[in-house]
């Protein structure tokens, strides 16, 4: 029994394997020819450039970062820039506008206060690891 079934299979696949060049060279000519080519419109150095960040996003996703912090210091950083240059014109150069005006001072605290409250669980528990017995 287990002959007769391995000579079917056999005859099978010979029968495959000899149709097969003539099913390819019957349907060549009518198919489309696909060809995925890895270059953009602006040339390779579109594709480099895509690369290079893909590998990073790897890294940042790798090491727990957050996408959406990165992507609002993408799209204010050039509006912040503008106004920071706009505000130095105004004053002339001095830097001790942002900490003499009130407004100014009041904000900055709060960010410095609340880049404190941010970093303090991280400074909590080093201090508790290294104290440990």
């Amino acid at each position: 029994m287990m002959s007769t079934l391995f000579r079917g299979l056999v005859a099978g696949l010979a029968i495959g394997f000899a149709a097969l060049p003539a099913a390819a060279q019957t349907d060549y000519p009518r198919r489309p020819i696909t060809l995925i080519v890895p270059f953009a419109a602006g040339g390779p150095t579109d594709v480099v450039i895509a690369a290079l960040f893909g590998i990073v996003g790897y890294w940042l996703g790798k090491h727990d970062f957050e996408a959406a912090p990165m992507l609002l210091a993408y799209v204010l950083g050039p509006l912040m820039e503008e106004n920071l240059r706009r505000a130095m014109l105004i004053a002339r150069g001095d830097w001790t506008v942002f900490f003499t005006r009130p407004i100014s001072g009041v904000l900055l605290g709060i960010a410095i206060f609340l880049l404190i409250v941010a970093a303090m669980p991280k400074i909590r528990k080093r201090r508790d690891e290294v104290f440990v017995e």
